[in-house]
């Protein structure tokens, strides 16, 4: 969706935009769509006084975005209570498992020229399951689990902040439970550099059923 917003610099405006005229002194919010926009848009300030206008645009990417690494790596296990790896994408509703991520800041990719880098690691959750606990200092795993300054588990994902120095390694888990049955896509897992957005790293895409 595509909109465009007139502001007023002065008492009064008057802008016609693909011969629809619209005039201050209020601001003025236009949605593409409803007047018909689709292709080129051509803005005139037909008034005295001065205007300014902004476009913003929003919506969802169609295709798949694939796996990327920049700066950092990152993937995604799905772990029994045990601590193994799960054989196969399909789980009993009511069921709890382990989500584990883990990944390192690459070799030579100039992060920063601080000898500790901090990232953010963000976990979105699939459609039928809820997160249990964000922290599982209580199960024994196959890697010790990475100090977090903050971590939280929300309703739609899971977010840790960690503080690890460069071409270090993190492993975080967090445990979930199947609440609803279906077929299900389990988004990215995603990391970036707090104070370098353009270091990033995006992991695979997944699907995940959950069976009565």
């Amino acid at each position: 969706m595509a909109a465009l917003s007139i502001e007023r610099w002065a008492s009064k405006y008057q802008v016609v935009v693909n011969d629809n005229e619209f005039n201050g002194p209020n601001p003025t919010n236009i949605n593409w769509s409803s007047i018909g926009l689709t292709k080129n848009i051509y803005i005139q300030n037909t008034g005295r006084n001065d205007a300014t206008y902004g476009v913003s645009v929003t919506g969802v990417v169609r295709q798949k975005l694939p796996r990327e690494s920049r700066g950092f790596t990152i993937s995604r296990k799905l772990l029994d209570l045990d601590g193994n790896e799960l054989k196969s994408n399909s789980i009993r509703q009511g069921d709890t498992i382990i989500v584990q991520l883990s990944g390192s800041v690459k070799n030579n990719s100039q992060l920063s020229n601080w000898d500790e880098v901090q990232a953010m690691v963000i976990d979105l959750l699939p459609a039928g399951f809820e997160i249990e606990a964000a922290n599982l200092s209580d199960y024994k795993m196959h890697h010790s689990e990475t100090d977090k300054a903050f971590v939280k588990g929300r309703d739609d994902r899971y977010v840790a902040a960690l503080n690890f120095s460069e071409n270090g390694e993190f492993y975080v888990t967090y445990l979930v439970r199947a609440v609803t049955k279906g077929n299900f896509v389990f988004p990215a897992p995603y990391i970036e550099n707090m104070y370098r957005p353009d270091r990033y790293a995006r992991g695979e895409i997944s699907r995940i059923e959950i069976k009565e």
